[in-house]
């Protein structure tokens, strides 16, 4: 099972109990009427992914995202941000989450809500974003303020920045340039040219063992850059039949969101 870290308890645990089979994850989304930016979409990225891992998992996970009015929501399928299942406002929010949302205040916070009886809340919390050196504070506005518009029109696959976001590990500060959104950019078109590539080998059964130590990477505290470098390492290892690999990324996009498949018979 996901374990991570509570930044009210300092403790890293499971993100339910065990035998527990559903919780309930609120995203504190920006604020209404706020120009969306980089910074904002590091914290819907990181509840993404709880939520993926999660599922896998057999929980069923009713996502909510938590903001003070209607807001702009046209990004989350450019990063594959799977969209909520509900919208709230805050004052909407019951139970014992309901504290907690309105102190968060649309910073970008991730609670879970495992439904334990002593009203337990885990409140995880992504680091800070940088781009060429200027803070974006999530559901703040700040002057030229990255968008991922910006990184579209400048001829990025906007998965570019899901991929350099996962190149850092979510409580830490990250500092992101043009130069680290072009190499994600290239990193991401090479594999999905790999994956395309095996596609015609025959099939094999996936390397357990490695993906297995990949997983195991992404649940303890959602280790991701650890992840990608076994990833990397495996798309080098020769000694691995193309089939097993090819297997092995789809199973792997799964969570990774990055459309990996996405070259598959366009050659």
């Amino acid at each position: 099972m996901l374990r991570l870290h509570d930044t009210h308890s300092g403790l890293t645990e499971p993100v339910v109990p065990e035998g527990a089979r559903s919780l309930r994850l609120y995203a504190v989304g920006p604020p209404a009427r706020h120009r969306v930016h980089l910074g904002d979409l590091r914290p819907l990225l990181l509840a993404d992914l709880i939520r993926r891992i999660a599922e896998r998992h057999r929980v069923r996970v009713l996502a909510c995202r938590v903001t003070d009015g209607e807001t702009s929501a046209d990004d989350m399928p450019a990063l594959n941000v799977r969209p909520p299942d509900r919208s709230l406002r805050a004052d909407e929010v019951a139970g014992p989450v309901a504290g907690f949302v309105s102190a968060e205040d649309g910073s970008g916070a991730v609670l879970l809500d495992p439904g334990l009886r002593d009203g337990v809340v885990r409140r995880v919390r992504a680091g800070r974003l940088r781009f060429e050196g200027r803070e974006l504070p999530a559901g703040r506005d700040g002057g030229g303020a990255v968008r991922l518009r910006e990184v579209v029109e400048a001829g990025l696959d906007p998965l570019a920045v899901r991929l350099a976001l996962l190149g850092h590990h979510y409580r830490e500060d990250a500092e992101l340039t043009w130069d680290t959104l072009r190499a994600a950019d290239a990193t991401l078109r090479f594999w999905r040219s790999r994956v395309a590539t095996w596609s015609e080998a025959p099939s094999a059964p996936m390397p357990a063992e490695r993906v297995a130590a990949i997983e195991d990477a992404l649940r303890d505290d959602l280790g991701t850059p650890r992840t990608l470098r076994l990833v990397d390492e495996l798309e080098r290892d020769e000694s691995v039949a193309p089939g097993s690999r090819f297997e092995a990324f789809l199973h792997l996009d799964q969570i990774l969101a990055l459309d990996l498949p996405a070259e598959i018979g366009r050659s």
